[in-house]
């Protein structure tokens, strides 16, 4: 679209990468050696981490458990089936509080068809804080009563960080700038 090629938008991706980071990259990493571990330390951290519950029981047990963070979880289908309105959900279940199961997360929304609409969110967020409402009523749990004073439609719609992509150039840059957001953002559970 804007005349250049793929190889050139990489190069440009690059540079920015180099002014944002400066020195830093090229210090921090050493020698750049990977991470070695045991197949049962990944076992431990990956059991670790937990899944994001949807209060869809139904779902949670198809997945196991619900969406099982440090993974890729691929949704497809044909259009009109729900893929973006998944998306959405799961970025108000991230912030699920602890006492309800939850991981109190944070999301990122990475939008390529402009298809995100606030106003489901809205909606969305506002049954969850109505769910949760009704199960602390209903346990009278000191934890679940704490844990509603900080969740709230406007606590959940700040942690989700929302970017829009109208082309290649921009997702291959928003993803190529991802690492720096999220080491800034390390609540964040589900992109």
């Amino acid at each position: 679209e804007i005349g250049i090629s793929k190889e050139e938008a990489l190069e440009a991706l690059q540079v920015v990468r180099q002014e944002c980071h400066g020195d830093a990259a090229r210090t921090a990493g050493g020698s750049g050696a990977t991470r070695k571990c045991t197949a049962l330390e990944l076992l431990e951290e990956e059991q670790a981490q937990g899944f994001i519950i949807t209060f869809c029981s139904a779902l949670d047990n198809i997945l196991g458990g619900g969406v099982q963070l440090t993974k890729i979880t691929e949704i497809c289908g044909a259009p009109g089936v729900g893929k973006t309105q998944l998306c959405m959900q799961l970025a108000v279940d991230v912030q699920i509080p602890e006492s309800f199961g939850g991981v109190a997360g944070e999301a990122v929304f990475i939008d390529t068809e402009g298809s995100f609409m606030v106003d489901r969110v809205v909606d969305i967020a506002t049954a969850c804080v109505r769910h949760c409402r009704l199960i602390a009523e209903a346990h009278q749990e000191e934890d679940h009563l704490k844990a509603l004073e900080t969740f709230s439609l406007e606590s959940i719609l700040s942690h989700i960080y929302y970017f829009r992509c109208r082309d290649y150039i921009e997702l291959l840059a928003q993803v190529y700038l991802l690492p720096d957001f999220l080491s800034e953002h390390s609540k964040v559970r589900v992109i």
